[in-house]
């Protein structure tokens, strides 16, 4: 398969060919922002890269 040679892309935009780095995430429900927080100092003090979302 060819790609049109005048592709357009935004400035700063990876390369058609480059390769997105694979993520792997684990997404859990709580019942309530303390127990979100708890277990988010959990993981964090275990070495885990965590990020805290409300959906």
């Amino acid at each position: 398969m060819t790609r049109p040679t005048d592709e357009r892309r935004l400035p700063g935009s990876s390369p058609p060919d480059s390769v997105c780095p694979e993520l792997l995430q684990v997404v859990v429900e709580c019942d309530c922002e303390e127990q979100q927080r708890a277990l988010f100092e959990e993981l964090v003090a275990r070495g885990l890269v965590c990020r805290l979302l409300m959906l």
